[in-house]
Formats: structure tokens, sequence, C-alpha cells
């Protein structure tokens, strides 16, 4: 297999799910997982009835990651993507703090496009038609759970014919975000190789545009998934006012247990002067360290300084050896993380690749397990 991941980071971001009692499963009310093409959504309908709104924190074990196996590769049915993710949600209108919650979809059996190796890049995506209830390949479940409370999502209790009326062509002005019965879509580049084009590491990755339905009032029993309101197929969306950034995801490793404590910060005798070293690593097949743009490198907010690429596992691919001063940032900055274990906590470290063309460069993003210890 030729490919492995690709991840997309939710940041700062706030979707929404609509529950009424003659519509219990919507369209999709949430743009960052749903809309989320980096512009507004077309002309907006009002939503009713009760709701959930939820906010996605950013950061450390909490951050939201959407990731792509695609199977054995372009043209083929056999990809998987998966989402996941913290949030803050409200219950409306009635304001109602649910707590933290969190978010979980898998989309099996999607579809990936054949290879353009014109510029190395393909497709996967999903149509409403596609699903196992019409004796296709896609299977799409999931749920939000806010303490005792569960919301299923999904797609179900459709027919062949009302795909398209649940789950309408979205365009903005003249421009088609996702035709009829379209309800996944996303792009993926990559550096090509020697083996063929589209077998290298990624270097792009769009937007993820997505629909999908819900099981109505979250409860501790949550009922079907059922796509087709009581009154009729509706649609419902809000404004996409976020922009889901996608990132490529990188393997690091800190390689000594981190000092947390913010008093060996603050200076005189005592403050902590030390560094710590952040091994970024490469992969074969989805991530060239050469293709890092250096200056973009932080971890939990500290600035990274790096070296010439090396073998650092003795795999014979080339890692970029890092190291990030422990004070005043980065130290502290993990000792605000929750524990995961005793004195380890999940730490994340961003950057970019180097733009590609007239495209910025796409994100990087990687999560790793640290020892800490406050002294």
């Amino acid at each position: 297999m030729f490919y492995r991941k690709l991840i997309s980071a939710v940041v700062f971001a706030t979707f929404s799910f609509c529950f009424t009692e003659a519509a219990r499963a919507q369209g999709c009310d949430n743009p960052d997982f749903c809309f989320d093409y980096g512009i507004p959504d077309p002309a907006v309908d009002n939503i009713t009835g009760s709701s959930v709104t939820c906010t996605l924190e950013p950061g450390g074990a909490s951050q939201p990651f959407n990731k792509l196996d695609p199977g054995t590769g372009p043209g083929t049915s056999d990809a998987t993507f998966t989402q996941s993710g913290t949030a803050a949600c409200t219950h409306l209108p009635d304001n109602v703090d649910l707590g933290p919650c969190t978010f979980e979809l898998t989309w099996i059996g999607v579809t990936t496009s054949v290879c353009n190796s014109a510029n190395n890049s393909f497709t996967a995506g999903a149509f409403c038609q596609d699903s196992t209830l019409f004796e296709g390949t896609l299977n799409v479940n999931g749920k939000v759970t806010c303490g005792t409370k569960v919301m299923g999502l999904g797609i179900a209790g459709l027919t062949s014919n009302q795909c398209n009326q649940v789950f309408p062509m979205i365009k903005n002005k003249n421009t088609v975000i996702l035709p009829a019965g379209k309800v996944l879509d996303l792009t993926i580049t990559t550096e090509g190789s020697s083996a063929g084009a589209c077998t290298g590491p990624f270097v792009a990755i769009s937007d993820v545009k997505e629909r999908y339905c819900n099981s109505g009032e979250p409860s501790s029993v949550p009922g079907a998934v059922d796509c087709i309101p009581t009154s009729g197929p509706t649609l419902t969306t809000t404004q996409a006012t976020t922009v889901n950034p996608p990132a490529v995801p990188f393997d690091f490793a800190v390689t000594q247990t981190v000092n947390t404590s913010p008093t060996f910060c603050k200076g005189g005798k005592a403050i902590d002067k030390g560094q710590a070293t952040v091994n970024i690593f490469g992969a074969a097949n989805t991530f060239n360290v050469a293709n890092i743009n250096q200056s973009s490198l932080k971890c939990e907010g500290a600035p990274l300084t790096c070296d010439t690429p090396t073998d650092l596992n003795n795999d014979d691919i080339l890692d970029l050896p890092c190291r990030v001063n422990t004070c005043p940032t980065f130290g502290p900055a993990l000792g605000e993380l929750p524990r995961i274990a005793p004195g380890v906590v999940s730490a994340t470290c961003t950057g970019q690749l180097n733009p590609v063309g007239t495209a910025p460069g796409t994100q990087i993003v990687g999560i790793a397990d640290v020892d800490v210890s406050p002294k």
C-alpha cells in the first residue's frame, strides 16, 4: 500500500445540529464537518425547534482530526474516512450547558478517483446513492456524546430517489460546491515518486465538504438515524464562518522528561535554561521532512530550531532533529495539558510545508506522548 493517512484539523470551529419534532434528521447543520470549503454557504434556511451548538477546542488531546486511509489506492471504493474530536456543547433554545462532548464519525467504502498524473492528485468522495442502503459500499456511522446524552449520526431511512431531495445541489453563485446527492468530497495532492504518480508524500489537501443526518434530540437511548423528516425532505444549513484547514500528519518524539514548573521560568538563579530535543520523523510514502518550512514549526506554541535532516531511526528515511527551549513557553504549556497517564501528556506540534506554486504551504500536525515532571 502506497498510502497511509491524511489529517484535517478543525481549529476554533463552531457547528450546530438542528432537531425538530417534524424533522428529526436534517441535511447537515455543521459548517465545519459538512460545508467546510472556506467560503460562505449559499442562502441559509431558518432553523426551527431545538438544537445543539458545539465549539471544538484546539490543541493537545482535544484537537479534532479527520483521517483518510485510501485503502488500495486511487480508482477504488475501499477508502475509510474517520473523524473524532472533543467539544463544549450547549442545548438551544434553553441554553443548557451540555459540558464536554465527543464527536465521532466513520465513513467506510469511500470512492477514490484514478490518479491525475498531471498534478499527482486524486479525490475521495461519496454519494448518498453509494450507501449500503442501495447495495453500495458506503457505510456512515457516528455519534455525538454529551455525558449520558447521545445523538446518532449517519445516512439512513432513504430511498435512492430521495437522496437528491435530502442532499440537494449546493451552489455559491455560479460555483457548484456539492452536486445533488454528494455527501463527501476532498482532494489529495501527492509529491509523486519513481514508483508512479500519486505515490509520494502528501503535499496538499483540500478542505473537507460533507453532509449527513442525525437521530434527533440527544438522549440516553438515541433513536435511529433517519434522513427523512416526517413532513418531507428539507434541508437546513448554518453559515460556514470558519475554515477547516487541511493538515498532513507527522510523527515526532520528545526524547526526555520535560520540566513543567512555571516557577523555573521566571528568572533568578533557578531559571530553567534547558532545551528539549524534538525529533520529527519522515515517512516514505506520506511525509518528506525536506518539504517542511522550518521557520513555521512550533510545539505547544513554542518555536523549534532545527538542524540538517538525517536518518535518526535507521530506516533509511531522512528525519529532522530539532530543539525547543523549555522556558518560557514549552514546559509550562505542557503542564497545563491533561494527564493521559501519570506523568504523561499528549502534545501537539504544528507547522507548514513549503508552498507549491501559487498555493500556500499545507498545514502539518503531529501529536505524541511526552513525559513531564514538575520540579
